[in-house]
């Protein structure tokens, strides 16, 4: 890569008229007038954690680049003036062709909301590329917009449909709602407003945390409306779409709150089309999601994990609900999926709660042979299905003959090599469960489950303890 002529490429690409301006790259600093208040917001695409190499066009991840940046702005009720980019990119795989559409593409993002690039830095590494931005703007109409406002009673909305942007691609090729944001901003009193970046859930936990240090400490929750959120039609194929729109992240759009009556106004308003409202800040503590049945399940503020290619265990420490079979087995599966052989799961619930159900999922997860085969194994006490990973189902329903069939050598066929799912093992006098990943599901519906993923607090020993 030839710096220099990278440089010399960008002064005519962004070259201005006035050989006397201060505003282009060409110089150790950029000069920039401004009126108001000057907001700065500054953000980075990675290599391999917000975009892959092999799947992402470069115009995708230009575009990427200025448009989550430029998000952070309409979370603010902002417009961009400027912006500065550090572009650093991995030796030998960047030519010269794709370094130029990559310029040209970046160029063409900031100049189409009536932007300026003006500066930054070039480099060449060995290890991924990483692109940073840092963005410049302005409130055009009304205040800056901030985390901090929110009170009880609040309305808390969002602008568009949630979900579903990793699997669909829509995460590289979103556009920022800075109309949307600057509107609000200039006809509406918003409490408080934050971009959908990782999550509606852990994006909503932000909120109330910022707006609890505003509050000097006083404690807010909020309840959402299950049913009230929109889902994004990308998530038409996806097994738990409410699961996709609360966690899935980079939907990129504003989550915000206003005052119980202008709550109307936000909703009349033409140019806020689509706007949804989802629920309501409280004392709390915690998120709760309100199920259509009225039932209440607190949630933690979880997200995405911006990591392609790694598995992650976000699963731990997570209550979902399911609206059928398939979603359920679908979250055995990817718990399965994390699993190694020594690993166990305790799997709690009543009769018919869905924990066979749950173990078939697994044993997809895990790669056994034949996964249509896995069901109670009450009266066998047991069974094993080769794979992948092999698969040990234990029952303790009947714990009295759990106990007498250990007692008379059974425990030989407790042996290491397998994932290990044992039901009813509550039943059981021994410890052992405590060893092991543990699972609670409840009814909370004719076809909704309610389902807790625990970690384990030490690593799984073998189930011969028992």
């Amino acid at each position: 890569m030839s710096e220099l002529e990278d440089h010399r490429f960008l002064r005519r690409l962004l070259g201005d008229d006035d050989p006397n301006s201060l505003s282009v790259p060409g110089d150790d600093c950029a000069a920039i007038e401004v009126a108001g208040t000057l907001l700065v917001t500054s953000d980075a695409v990675v290599e391999g954690r917000h975009y892959e190499a092999a799947s992402a066009s470069v115009e995708d991840v230009a575009r990427k680049l200025v448009h989550r940046n430029f998000s952070d702005l309409a979370a603010m009720g902002a417009w961009p003036t400027h912006v500065v980019a550090t572009l650093v990119f991995r030796r030998g795989a960047w030519g010269e062709d794709l370094r130029h559409r990559f310029y040209r593409a970046l160029a063409t993002a900031v100049q189409a909301r009536g932007a300026r690039w003006v500066g930054g830095d070039l480099a060449v590494v060995d290890g991924p590329a990483v692109f940073s931005l840092t963005a410049f703007g302005t409130a055009r109409v009304g205040r800056p917009i901030r985390r901090s406002g929110l009170r009880v009673g609040d309305r808390l909305f969002v602008s568009g449909p949630l979900g579903g942007s990793l699997a669909s691609g829509r995460h590289l090729r979103f556009e920022p709602r800075l109309d949307f944001g600057e509107r609000l901003a200039g006809h509406h009193e918003v409490a408080a407003m934050i971009d959908v970046s990782d999550g509606f859930l852990l994006d909503l936990g932000r909120l109330l945390d910022a707006s609890r240090d505003g509050a000097g400490g006083a404690v807010l929750g909020a309840v959402v409306d299950i049913a009230a959120l929109p889902l994004h039609d990308d998530t038409a194929g996806v097994e738990d779409r409410v699961e996709a729109a609360l966690t899935d992240g980079e939907d990129y759009e504003l989550l915000f709150a206003v005052r119980p009556e202008a709550a109307a106004a936000v909703l009349a308003d033409p140019a806020l089309l689509g706007a949804r409202s989802v629920g309501v800040v409280d004392a709390g503590p915690g998120i709760r999601l309100r199920h259509t049945t009225g039932h209440l399940i607190e949630r933690r503020p979880t997200g995405y994990v911006h990591d392609f290619g790694a598995g992650s265990d976000a699963l731990f420490g997570t209550t979902f609900v399911t609206e059928s079979e398939e979603a359920t087995r679908d979250l055995g599966r990817r718990l399965g999926a994390l699993l190694e052989p020594g690993d166990g799961i305790v799997l709690e619930g009543e009769l018919g709660a869905g924990k066979t159900v749950f173990v078939r999922g697994l044993a997809e997860g895990l790669g056994v042979d034949d996964p249509s085969e896995v069901r109670s194994p009450t009266y066998l006490l047991m069974i094993e299905h080769e794979g992948d990973k092999p698969l040990l189902h234990v029952d303790a329903y009947f714990a009295g003959r759990s106990r007498d069939f250990l007692a008379d050598g059974g425990e030989a066929y407790l042996r290491e090599g397998f994932v290990v799912a044992i039901e009813w093992a509550e039943r059981l006098e021994a410890a052992v469960p405590a060893a092991f990943h543990r699972v609670r599901i409840r009814h909370v519906g004719e076809l909704q489950r309610e389902i807790t993923i625990l970690r384990a607090p030490a690593p799984a020993e073998p189930l011969n303890r028992l």
